[in-house]
């Protein structure tokens, strides 16, 4: 990998670097550069990096016994999206003073409806055990409101990160070995990726590309959990 002139993952690779990481593994830092129409976009939002590895198999179900949570606030899913590994669970708590649903209409991997309830600091939840294939993820709206929208990413991966606004990402703890990065944001066709990437133990390795990604436009049309129109909201 060649010396990285941008100075802001010069100091992710610093930062990383200076946490000692692990004596099994190493770090992965590098830049998305989103693009709409051909132009590139300034200010990246809902972009998720992740790791593959190559020539080896990933964990089974990497995301098993861990929790990742959505939270229904001001009459939205925050945050929108969500990149989790398989076998994580999502818990959607409710910190609105009035109902909301949660359902999907997505399938594959499968639809679900958490039903109808009030504040829950805790919140229903569900488990995300199948990976989602490139061109999909999952829907996730509320059967009552029909301006809330979210988008969960599942990949057979347990090295993920979101992308900071200004596109440097960061990716800790990953074991000795070749990877490729990928990318994600909702409305994307294909998942762009880097090449190979080496970690060695202890290492924190800065990707001397940077990764193109050209952003589609997400669909958030639908209708209810039912199939019916959604009518004036009435608590």
């Amino acid at each position: 990998m060649r010396t990285i002139r941008s100075s802001a993952l010069f100091v992710l690779l610093a930062l990383l670097s200076a946490q000692a990481p692990a004596p099994s593994g190493g770090s992965i830092v590098g830049r998305v550069r989103p693009s709409r129409g051909g132009k590139v976009v300034d200010k990246v939002e809902d972009v998720w990096a992740w790791l593959e590895p190559v020539g080896h198999s990933p964990p089974r179900n990497p995301g098993k016994a861990r929790t990742y949570s959505i939270v229904q606030r001001n009459i939205e899913f925050f945050p929108h999206t969500l990149l989790v590994p398989s076998g994580a669970t999502v818990t959607f708590p409710n910190a609105d003073l009035e109902d909301h649903n949660v359902f999907s209409p997505s399938d594959p991997p499968g639809q679900f409806n958490l039903g109808r309830y009030r504040h829950d600091a805790k919140g229903k939840s569900q488990t995300f055990s199948e990976a989602t294939e490139d061109k999909h993820d999952i829907d996730i709206f509320c059967d009552i409101h029909q301006q809330m929208w979210a988008s969960i990413k599942v990949v057979d991966s347990p090295w993920t990160a979101s992308v900071h606004p200004n596109g440097d990402f960061a990716i800790a703890g990953v074991p000795p070995g070749e990877y490729r990065v990928f990318v994600w944001s909702p409305g994307t066709d294909v998942a762009p990726s880097t090449k190979s990437v080496t970690v060695e133990v202890g290492a924190a390795v800065a990707i001397d590309e940077i990764i193109n990604l050209p952003l589609g436009k997400p669909d958030h049309a639908h209708k209810r959990y039912d199939g019916s129109e959604y009518r004036p909201y009435r608590p």
